[in-house]
């Protein structure tokens, strides 16, 4: 927070951004409020500023966030997982069977065969 002995702010200067935000805020001291309110009856160039900062604030006081959605049951990635996993099974069964060496399904052939 900047200060000055006397209780004004020479002519053409203006006070650092922060002393502006700790008056708009209502965090700076009653000399220095008392001082920086002085200030803004003489200057049009900080009433600009700090109506576009009181204006930043108000708008942000009536922004809302949409509301959360409930992590409740959702069965739609619950099916698209199950159908991944039974075509990963079928292919897996359908790969294995086709790509099997002869040796491994000679024992079963009797029971393939057609009657």
């Amino acid at each position: 927070m900047s200060t000055t002995n006397d209780n004004k702010i020479p002519a053409g200067q203006h006070s650092p951004r922060e002393d502006w935000m700790e008056y708009l805020y209502d965090e700076t001291s009653e000399e220095n409020r008392s001082r920086l309110s002085e200030h803004l009856k003489t200057c049009a160039e900080c009433r600009e500023k700090m109506a576009g900062w009181s204006q930043v604030g108000r708008s942000l006081d009536t922004w809302r966030l949409p509301q959360a959605r409930g992590a409740g049951f959702w069965p739609q990635p619950l099916f698209k997982w199950g159908l991944a996993a039974l075509l990963a099974a079928g292919f897996a069964f359908w790969a294995g069977r086709f790509s099997a060496p002869d040796w491994i399904c000679r024992p079963f052939a009797p029971r393939f065969k057609k009657r």
